[in-house]
């Protein structure tokens, strides 16, 4: 799973400035959402930002590398469902 995170400038301030690690709380939550699918090996290289409306997040989740790629593709999606889920109902 990936979110594209880019940079840029809002005027003569950079993006990552004005964008904030989510808090460590939610960073858990997520962590363990992700391990909690049965066909999760691991998690690596987890980034998140948020601002006043949005969270943004990038990691890499192992699975087995004989899976088929349409098959880790579909984890992949549930496992964004449930934590975009989670992080709508606590306010993240």
């Amino acid at each position: 799973m990936a979110v594209v995170f880019f940079q840029t400038e809002a005027g003569n301030e950079p993006v990552r400035e004005w964008l904030k690690e989510l808090p460590d709380a939610d960073r858990e939550r997520i962590k363990t959402i992700v391990h909690s699918h049965p066909s999760v090996r691991g998690i690596h290289d987890m980034r998140t930002r948020s601002d006043s409306d949005h969270s943004f997040m990038e990691l890499h989740v192992e699975m087995d590398a004989g899976m088929s790629l349409r098959e880790a593709h579909e984890i992949a999606e549930t496992i964004t469902d449930l934590i975009q889920k989670a992080l709508q109902r606590n306010g993240a």
